[in-house]
Order: C-alpha cells, then sequence, then structure tokens
C-alpha cells in the first residue's frame, strides 16, 4: 500500500468501525450477520483489520447499551481464535463454519470465501474429494478469486486428475499473470503427467516472477534428475540450498543425485 492511500484507507475502517457499532445498534441479529460478512470479505485482504473488528464488538459488548448475544460474541471468539493450518483445529472449525453455508444474508463474496475456508480445511486434512467440491462452489460465488482455482487444481492433482487440474491453474494465470505458484503448480502436473520438459518451462515461469522461489527451484531440480540431467540437476538442488539453507529435501536430492553420477 503506498502511503498516499494510508489516509484513506484509515477513514474507511473508521467508516466501517462506526457501521458495526451502529449495526449492534439496530439489533443483535443485524450486528452478526454484518460482523460475518465483514470478517469473510476481508479475510483475505485485510487481516490486520480483523483485530480491530474484534475490538470493536468487545467495546460494544462492554459498554453494554446495545446487546451482545452470546451467540454473536461466540463468532468473535471463534474468529479470534481461527487456525487455517491447525489439524487439531481444523474438524471443530468445519463444523462451525459449516453453519453459515445457509445463511441467506451473508454476500456472495462472503460465501465464496467460506467455501474457500472450507475447502482449505478440508484439503489439510487430506480430503480432496470433498476440497474440490468446495472450491467448485466457492468458483460459483467468487468466480475471480485466482486462489480459488490454484488450490482447487491441487485438489485435483492429488486425486489424479492431473490434465484437469491443469485447466484450473491456467484460470489461475488468466485472473492474475503473476500468479508464480500457478504455474509452479502447473509444472508439478506436467512432472505427474512425465512432461519433464515442459514442467521445468513452468518452473522456469514461476522463477521469472519470483526470483526466491525455493520449492521452484527444488522441483526443477527434481525434474532434471528424471530426465537424467543429474549434474544440472545439482545446481539447482545448491540454489534452493542457497536460498533456504534450512530446505533438507534440496540436500536430499542433491545426495540422490550424486549417488546416479556413482559419487557415493
Amino acid at each position: 500500500m503506498t502511503p498516499e492511500k494510508l489516509p484513506q484507507e484509515s477513514a474507511w475502517q473508521e467508516n466501517i468501525l462506526n457501521a458495526l457499532y451502529y449495526a449492534f445498534a439496530a439489533s443483535d441479529a443485524e450486528g452478526r450477520v454484518y460482523f460475518l460478512n465483514l470478517v469473510l470479505e476481508n479475510f483475505n485482504k485485510r487481516p490486520a483489520f480483523l483485530t480491530k473488528l474484534y475490538e470493536q464488538v468487545a467495546a460494544i459488548r462492554a459498554e453494554d447499551i446495545f446487546k451482545v448475544s452470546e451467540e454473536s460474541w461466540a463468532w468473535v471468539e471463534f474468529w479470534k481464535q481461527f487456525k487455517l493450518s491447525d489439524k487439531e483445529k481444523i474438524p471443530a472449525q468445519i463444523t462451525r463454519l459449516q453453519s453459515l453455508r445457509e445463511e441467506a444474508t451473508l454476500s456472495r463474496e462472503s460465501q465464496g470465501i467460506l467455501h474457500f475456508l472450507l475447502a482449505f480445511m478440508e484439503a489439510e486434512r487430506g480430503e480432496h474429494q470433498a476440497a474440490a467440491q468446495l472450491y467448485e462452489q466457492s468458483a460459483q460465488f467468487l468466480p475471480n478469486f485466482s486462489w480459488t482455482y490454484n488450490n482447487w487444481g491441487n485438489s485435483l492433482g492429488k486425486l489424479g486428475q492431473h490434465e484437469q487440474a491443469i485447466e484450473k491453474y491456467q484460470k489461475a494465470i488468466e485472473l492474475d499473470p503473476k500468479d508464480a505458484k500457478a504455474y509452479y503448480n502447473w509444472g508439478n502436473r506436467l512432472g505427474d503427467l512425465g512432461q519433464h520438459e515442459e514442467a521445468i518451462a513452468k518452473y522456469q515461469k514461476a522463477i521469472e516472477l519470483d526470483p526466491k522461489y525455493v520449492n521452484a527451484y527444488y522441483a526443477w531440480g527434481n525434474r532434471l534428475g528424471d530426465l537424467g540431467r543429474h549434474e544440472e540437476a545439482i545446481a539447482k538442488y545448491q540454489k534452493a540450498i542457497e536460498l533456504d539453507p534450512k530446505f533438507a529435501y534440496a540436500y536430499n536430492g542433491w545426495g540422490t543425485s550424486l549417488g546416479k553420477l556413482g559419487q557415493h
């Protein structure tokens, strides 16, 4: 964010926080729905702003002029503790969020992000069929969100549907031509299909967009190894280690390539 936009952003946040106050002044139900829409619509855009939302509801509750029910406060506590990749929390979080899928007062954007979050957590626990279905529903609500197509492709890849996965990466790139991760994932699927040269071209594009993309160098090394070009593979593993000296997989790949070269 450029400095000249900061005052505008600050004013926007102040207006939103005031609007949240008046939503709860109207009714607890109206305040709760407004709060949930704000959290979901800003989840991937303004994570720092979410803390201010929680603080605002806490202040309204402490003021004790307008009602903030236990149900509304439970949602504040839920989002304060929400963790996308905490495998212990994921089952309970999925159950809690499922209750919002039929919430008619949520905006289409909120429903899109809601289904994206549910899909992401299903994928985290290895339920890729369920994840793929949820990503598809997310795309119906939010068709221009590139992350959905990228992650949808990953789940399809886990299901062995590599060509369908590539279609999703292509859609992600159409929406965001600078999405290095989509090129990287596309390369992985090409590798799964045995198209190693084509995969390398995608890794090269990912690195062109993000020169410090460690995983892309590592994957590039793997594809070179698949082609029997072990000395070139070692150079890519070394580059990955240069960028991340604790990247254990790159050391392992390096060792494997040395073995293939007879340097036991």
